[in-house]
């Protein structure tokens, strides 16, 4: 009997040292070991860089936005929805139902304060005539006795991997709030026949 157990003991030793000089399995354990990581920067690159999209197509379709309505000296409904309708292709191949766009134009009176002179949107509210700007404008635009005019988006970019994020981070979506302001390009202001 001890024999027999002295005999499976030294079989038990060969086969451990020739197990522990076997690397056969050792990439495949490493490889094992390393996936997840590399799972994550993959997926957090190709998030990452769809955020860093997203961000540019809204700061571009606010400028753009602001930019057309700039070029005119008097702008219809009809124009302005289709201004509206061209720009949330911008936003292609992400989805537009969160799209919000707002213009709006903001007279400066001899005081230098302003009210809005008028406002157009899509998805959203337009902001109340008279009413002071909702947004903040810097000091160096607020001009007496001129108009501005302001293109604001707001949008909501819905992650790939919304309930990995949420797991991570707690929240399944980007907010994005952008705000471009011109002064008219062709005459003193905008008028809106809308």
């Amino acid at each position: 009997m001890i024999g027999l157990f002295a005999n499976m003991l030294d079989r038990f030793r060969r086969t451990g040292r020739r197990f522990g000089r076997d690397g056969r399995g050792v990439a495949a354990v490493e490889f094992a070991l390393v996936l997840p990581v590399l799972m994550v920067m993959y997926f957090g690159t190709l998030e990452l860089t769809q955020a860093v999209s997203v961000s540019q197509k809204v700061t571009h379709l606010s400028s753009s936005v602001a930019d057309l309505v700039t070029q005119t000296q008097s702008i219809s409904g009809t124009e302005m929805n289709d201004i509206f309708t061209a720009s949330s292709a911008i936003m292609a191949p992400f989805n537009t139902t969160s799209l919000q766009i707002i213009v709006a134009a903001v007279n400066y009176d001899a005081d230098g304060t302003g009210k809005v002179a008028w406002s157009a949107a899509y998805h959203s509210t337009p902001y109340a005539k008279d009413s002071a700007p909702p947004v903040t404008i810097p000091s160096e635009m607020q001009v007496p006795n001129t108009q501005v005019i302001i293109g604001v988006v707001k949008y909501t970019h819905n992650s790939m991997f919304s309930q990995i994020l949420y797991d991570i981070i707690g929240k399944t979506a980007f907010d994005y709030d952008e705000l471009f302001i011109l002064k008219p390009r062709l005459s003193d202001e905008v008028t809106y026949t809308g």
